[in-house]
């Protein structure tokens, strides 16, 4: 019968609810709002010719360049007259390199051949804009490596990175610069490049990446992996400017907060749903191929180009300018250079002119036949917000610096242009532009502006512009979060009517500023004037953080705009804002409610996000400390618990929680001494203690989960062993042992699978072991089974012979050898109940369970090795053969029949040994998950060690 104690139930429990956050990750994903990318030629990918010797050395990878020949309209075209058939792919196979050179980078499994989408729109580009310049477009073929989860992949495709460059610039004029596009691991690849020592750094203008996990890994599996970041930090100073893109909500595989860079001036660091005219969460693949995204770089790179000398620009200050103009922040238009800033221009009186005297106004028009120019006056105490829908002229609205009375209106003479003031905001229909201006009245009349002038040009769209006059401190308003007690009921935050005619709140949510806050809050449309056909949109805006996100707001009545708030960039260290904000862009014709409560399930998603890697750490310190119960209890009473009631008995919530939060804070002072630092779960003291609190309940859950999985295991696989076992004997002999008995087989098998781990993949031979480790637990459970079913002492132990026998001859046979047994022993037995033989496979039930989480660790580099095998035999710099070696040398004796043997000494000081390897691994597992490993490896060489030299001479074998 299994029994469990309160923290066994609660960690079940606690792993439930994570599951549950874990489904909702998956099951809440926004809608994919990307567009797809077409090519209007064949895509062909043709192979560049490297060095010999470059060859040799990374027979897996190539070099490419993309280049798109003609449709299939014209192939018969082609067929009849090959002199028609000049193609670009052909100039390209002829080694004709005009263009400027951009090089795409794949990352973690990613392909060449995703190079295309950006290449297509950059070659369309070039021919429709009827350009004399354009861009060779090349890609890496990294032979879709791993190598997000092994590390040592990423030094290989560095250094034939490298190569890449060399090569490319030596197929150009030495002022051309490279631009380096990348994708998810490929961005930690090219930011490499500066770490070699031969490269040469100038020759790079921009780095651009998609979903690249600039500031750590997603999980460290490696120490390859530990010591390629590391690399990097030390080299962040002597690089290009990069630019960084996230995906955003819909990227499962790289959180948001990963791709972030350090701050700095020139790089920029954003997320595709705050990129202008691009506005969606990107999945991890489909954020190279978004069509919005691609036409976004696109234009970038198009500005960048120096059109007289045709290269790409190297003034850094012009780059950030460009970067800032397409991927943060766009007044209007597509190109930078639409973007004029006149300082003076005069106006005629001609065309239709309004004024807007009204506190909040509406302006439309199905299409426009002739000029129409809008002025809305000034007042010191008001702010001023307009929105404007449709307009085609980029230079919109000015601020008028004269004017004059023209048939009793007054008309702008002369103005300076603010439309650079203004920005770009989503509207319902992608093919018109949306625009806002927003400024305090008071900074425009200390300019010399008398009043806004908005133009609206002809054009056949329909226009619609509102605008609004507002006293900001009653538009301001803080509001605290809902509480997590009332989760399940919302709470009624803001209310605006009608009659107030807002078009503008700018809502701050006060402390929401961590990870772990999640809230819902749902605006909702009460009712609006007939025929009114609302335009509102929600801005959340986090301002330490470029994750601005647009919702579009119902326009029926009753209708409920759902906004799932949670902050995917944590607030910077020594940096203190008071909240995020939800800027309200509203109907002033229509009245809403705000609405807020807490989110549970988004909670618990962003628990499992953000800390979830964390927990096999803590299970792993768990099974190792219920392994030191074990061997302590053999010293104490000679019986082996099992390890569920090994993890319910052991108190580890003070030394597994508390302790290693007090060695992190008494260690960081000590940056710079001997001692390696503890990974931080928390830079917080009171926020370490209640996460490793949650990781320690999670952790629970998850040990109880595999031991019950390994004792389902036993109780099914088990019989099926003994009863072959049984089919198979020909006579059983019960024996006393008090020494190792030293298999043959066992030994042989040992040392081939250390001769595996050494010439091919350690990987392998941990998952072989894995094997061999759990047929061995089944022996030790199915012996312990037949000796139960018999009656057996606690000095016995059961010996399969060959043949087979009747039951009763059986019976015979176990009935003469346990007359034998001393009156002191059966009581013993009879007082004692379960012995020491019958508990043993328990011990191996916690070795079978640490060596299957050594396995998972290792699993990357196992198919690292069968994705190159056609290649080499060997991995090369194989990460894990020492641990794996270690592993398997303490099999020697941990495979043998009798171990674990009760007459050793050393029980409680093996027993204290693992107990601080436990604590270690709590401390320096979390973040660098390869460090489990190491520490189970020490606790089977102690335990090994222990049953060799612990032998008690005072008892006799019989």
């Amino acid at each position: 019968m299994i029994e469990l104690t309160t923290t066994p139930i609660l960690g079940l429990c606690s792993l439930v609810a994570a599951l549950y956050g874990f489904f909702h990750i998956f099951t809440s994903v926004e809608e994919n709002g990307c567009e797809m990318t077409w090519m209007f030629e064949m895509p062909e990918f043709i192979p560049i010719s490297l060095d010999v010797s470059v060859a040799a050395r990374f027979p897996r990878y190539q070099l490419i360049v993309y280049g798109e020949g003609y449709v299939f309209t014209v192939l018969q075209v082609c067929f009849l007259s090959p002199t028609l058939c000049r193609s670009y792919a052909t100039r390209l196979r002829n080694g004709s390199l005009s263009g400027m050179p951009v090089l795409f980078v794949p990352g973690n499994g990613g392909s060449y051949r995703q190079v295309r989408s950006i290449a297509s729109v950059l070659m369309r580009k070039s021919d429709f804009g009827r350009l004399d310049h354009h861009f060779d477009v090349f890609a890496v073929d990294f032979h879709e490596e791993l190598s997000g989860l092994y590390g040592q992949v990423l030094n290989d495709e560095t250094a034939f990175l490298h190569e890449c460059v060399k090569t490319l610039l030596s197929l150009y004029a030495k002022n051309m610069g490279l631009v380096l596009l990348a994708h998810s691991m490929g961005g930690i690849v090219a930011k490499a490049l500066f770490t070699q020592p031969d490269f040469d750094a100038d020759r790079i203008s921009l780095i651009v990446t998609y979903a690249t996990p600039h500031r750590s890994a997603v999980a460290v599996l490696d120490w390859h992996m530990a010591a390629f970041y590391e690399k990097l930090r030390e080299s962040e100073s002597r690089r290009a400017p990069i630019i960084s893109i996230g995906g955003g909500g819909r990227d499962l595989l790289v959180r948001t907060d990963l791709t972030s860079l350090p701050r700095s001036y020139w790089d920029l660091s954003t997320t595709a749903t705050a990129v202008p005219a691009v506005w969606v969460s990107t999945d991890h693949l489909c954020i190279v191929w978004c069509q919005q995204l691609v036409l976004a770089t696109a234009r970038a790179l198009f500005d960048l180009v120096d059109k007289q000398n045709k290269v790409v620009m190297w003034d850094r200050h012009k780059i950030r300018q460009v970067s800032h103009f397409h991927f943060l922040r766009q007044p209007f238009g597509k190109q930078l250079s639409d973007c004029s800033h006149s300082e003076g221009m005069h106006f005629g009186s001609g065309g239709e002119w309004i004024e807007k005297f009204e506190r909040s106004w509406r302006f439309t028009r199905g299409k426009v036949l002739s000029s129409v120019s809008l002025t809305v006056p000034l007042y010191e105490q008001d702010s001023v917000v307009i929105v404007a829908t449709g307009l085609r002229n980029k230079e919109w609205i000015f601020g008028c610096t004269g004017t004059k009375d023209v048939r009793g209106r007054q008309v702008c003479t002369e103005g300076v242009s603010l439309s650079t003031r203004g920005e770009r905001i989503p509207a319902r229909q992608s093919d018109l532009e949306r625009r806002i201006f927003h400024d305090g009245s008071l900074s425009l009349k200390r300019r010399g502006f008398k009043c806004l002038l908005i133009k609206v040009l002809p054009t056949g769209a329909k226009v619609t512009i509102v605008g609004e006059r507002y006293r900001k401190g009653g538009r301001t308003k803080r509001l605290p979060p809902p509480s997590p007690v009332w989760a399940a009921t919302r709470s009624k935050v803001l209310g605006v009517p009608m009659t107030e005619g807002a078009l503008f709140y700018n809502v701050t949510l006060l402390g929401l500023d961590h990870v772990l806050q999640s809230y819902l809050y749902s605006l909702e449309t009460r009712v609006c004037r007939t025929g009114t056909q609302g335009e509102g949109l929600v801005r959340y805006v986090v301002p330490w953080a470029h994750e601005d996100r647009f919702f579009h707001v119902g326009t029926a009545a009753g209708a409920l705009t759902r906004m799932a708030l949670e902050i995917q960039n944590p607030v910077p260290e020594g940096e203190h804002y008071p909240g995020v904000r939800l800027e309200l862009y509203l109907d002033p014709e229509c009245s809403y409610t705000l609405w807020a409560q807490f989110s549970l399930e988004h909670f618990l998603g962003q628990v499992v996000k953000y800390y979830g890697a964390m927990v096999p750490a803590y299970s792993a310190a768990q099974l190792l400390w219920a392994f030191a119960f074990q061997l302590s209890a053999i010293s104490d009473t000679g019986l082996c618990p099992s390890p569920l009631s090994a993890l319910s008995q052991a108190k580890t919530a003070f030394v597994l929680i508390l302790l290693p939060t007090a060695i992190q804070g008494l260690m960081r002072p000590m940056e710079s001494s001997f001692l390696p630092q503890p990974d931080v779960v928390s830079a917080r003291s009171l926020e370490n203690v209640s996460v490793r609190c949650g990781l320690y309940l999670l952790a629970t859950g998850l040990s109880v989960v595999a031991i019950l999985g390994f004792s389902a295991a036993a109780l099914f696989l088990g019989r099926l062993w003994m009863r072959w076992q049984w089919n198979q004997s020909e006579k059983l002999t019960l024996k006393k042992q008090t020494d190792i008995t030293w298999s043959r087989f066992t030994l042989m098998l040992t040392f081939f699978l250390v001769a595996t781990s050494l010439t091919t993949c350690a990987a392998l031979a941990l998952w072989l072991g894995l094997g061999i480790s759990c047929i061995k637990w089944l022996q030790a459970y199915s012996s312990t089974e037949s000796v139960a079913q018999c009656n057996g002492s606690s000095l016995l132990e059961v010996v399969p012979g060959q043949g087979s026998r009747a039951p009763e001859e059986l019976s015979d046979v176990l009935t003469k050898e346990l007359v034998g047994r001393s009156g002191y022993q059966r009581a013993l037995e009879d007082r004692k109940g379960t012995t020491g033989i019958t508990t043993g496979w328990h011990l191996h039930t916690s070795i079978s369970i640490l060596w299957a989480y050594c396995a998972i660790l290792a699993l990357p580099a196992l198919l690292v090795w069968v994705h190159n095998l056609a290649y080499s035999w060997r991995l090369p710099q194989d990460p894990h053969v020492a641990c794996s070696v270690a592993l398997l040398l303490s099999t020697l004796v941990l495979w043998q029949t009798p171990v674990p043997l009760v007459h050793r000494f050393y029980y409680k000081r093996t027993s204290t040994f693992i107990c601080f390897l436990s604590v270690l691994c709590v401390l320096y597992c979390p973040l660098k998950l390869y460090s489990m490993m190491h520490f189970v490896a020490a606790a089977f060489a102690a335990l090994a060690v222990q049953q060799l030299v612990g032998r008690d001479a005072t008892v006799k074998q019989e």
